[in-house]
């Protein structure tokens, strides 16, 4: 759910609301010792605070999107367990 809320305010175009949903989001990797994400993650919000655009950060933007999609069955596994 909080990935959909990234991907919407990226669709948006929505800079500032799209680095708080990123910083909003970035302590769930950081809690499942993803750190790829978590270091993507604080760079997407340094690069939304000097950018002027998102197509200045869309790059960057797609390499997070892909490595939480290839991380996603970790995220949901580790996310079952600590519901259980």
């Amino acid at each position: 759910a909080q990935m959909q809320e990234v991907e919407s305010r990226f669709q948006q175009g929505v800079l500032e609301e799209f680095r708080q949903k990123v910083h909003k989001i970035k302590p769930v990797f950081s809690f499942v010792g993803l750190t790829q994400l978590t270091e993507l993650a604080e760079q997407l919000e340094k690069n939304c605070r000097e950018a002027g655009s998102m197509q200045d950060i869309s790059p960057l933007y797609l390499e997070f999107k892909n490595i939480y999609r290839n991380f996603l069955p970790v995220i949901e596994q580790e996310y079952s367990r600590l519901k259980a």
